[in-house]
């Protein structure tokens, strides 16, 4: 009893119980090390960038906590494995090879080699998984596409003008609720009670359009969603509130600049505006996190079970019963 229960613990009893873990981290993310490291220049970008570095890491913790399941995983058919994961490989590699040279400079202004990771990613989960804990474990995978920070510019390039305008429109009614000196004209807010020689104008830009705090809570939303338990409309209505939340406090926050400009306009800029941008989001966050359970929600990133994605499985699909190898 005792040599089967060191048996149980030997490094070669570990090893075997997550060969397929550690090949999937390997294989998968060691030949995009180079891209990933170079995520970190997006790190606390003031626009919606700033957050998608921290996607890889909440689809980690995505998949482990979908990967402990309360049954056993299924039984393997390496031949239907097979046939996903080759597909998505050679898209893969396609991407990483041959588009590079259609596309020139653009392939790296547009970080395309980002979008082969989550692709090449799913083609080794469902190599070393096998297809059934992949849809197991669907929400990392889909969060995973997020990495890609391509559609994310787009959609900040479409959205910054409208929401310009309307955080515009919005801190006006505020301001003058509120009987602040200010003259507006565009999105130019002017003190009116200085000498023309001491007057002061801040302009609401593209940083205070919001897109960076609707952005991180969109991307946080989203992880908290997929983490939740409910039903779908009620978690599509709550990421939504989350987002329409961050343009009110995004108002707030232009607000409370004009209100601090009128004692220190250079303490209002360079360091009111970062301060109070993390401040709100955190604020923001925490009120929809309030807010799960009046949706119906339960947050629960809890694991399910003990047993494991990527342990062997006793038996197998008839393809690798076959083949002879049925404790893949």
């Amino acid at each position: 009893m005792t040599t089967a229960a060191a048996a149980r613990t030997s490094p070669f009893a570990t090893l075997h119980r997550h060969w397929r873990l550690i090949a999937l981290v390997v294989v998968g993310i060691a030949p995009f090390a180079p891209s990933l490291a170079a995520m970190r220049q997006f790190l606390l970008a003031d626009n919606a960038l700033g957050f998608v570095p921290f996607v890889p890491a909440v689809c980690a913790f995505m998949f482990w906590q979908r990967a402990h399941m309360s049954s056993p995983p299924a039984k393997r058919d390496l031949l239907l494995d097979g046939f996903f994961s080759a597909p998505l490989a050679a898209a893969a590699v396609f991407i990483l090879y041959v588009v590079p040279s259609q596309l020139s400079w653009y392939y790296w202004l547009n970080r395309i080699d980002l979008l082969a990771f989550p692709i090449w990613m799913l083609a080794c989960a469902v190599l070393f998984l096998g297809y059934q804990q992949v849809l197991r474990t669907w929400p990392a995978w889909a969060f995973l596409v997020l990495v890609w920070p391509y559609p994310m510019v787009r959609v900040q390039v479409a959205a910054t003008q409208p929401l310009v305008d309307a955080t515009t429109w919005l801190a006006a009614r505020l301001s003058s609720f509120l009987a602040l000196p200010n003259e507006v004209a565009g999105t130019a807010f002017t003190r009116s009670d200085l000498p023309a020689e001491e007057q002061v104008t801040l302009i609401v830009g593209q940083l205070c359009s919001g897109t960076s705090t609707m952005g991180g809570l969109l991307l946080g939303g989203t992880a908290i969603m997929l983490l939740s338990r409910g039903r779908p409309m009620s978690r599509i209505r709550w990421v939504a509130l989350a987002v329409a939340l961050g343009f009110v406090a995004n108002a707030l926050r232009v607000v409370a600049l004009l209100l601090a400009a009128t004692q220190d306009v250079d303490f209002a800029v360079n360091v009111l505006h970062p301060v109070l941008g993390i401040v709100l989001f955190l604020l923001a966050l925490g009120v929809m996190l309030l807010l799960l359970k009046p949706f119906g929600l339960r947050f629960a990133p809890e694991t399910a079970g003990r047993h494991l994605a990527w342990a062997p499985t006793e038996g197998g699909g008839a393809s690798s019963a076959r083949s002879g190898w049925s404790r893949l």
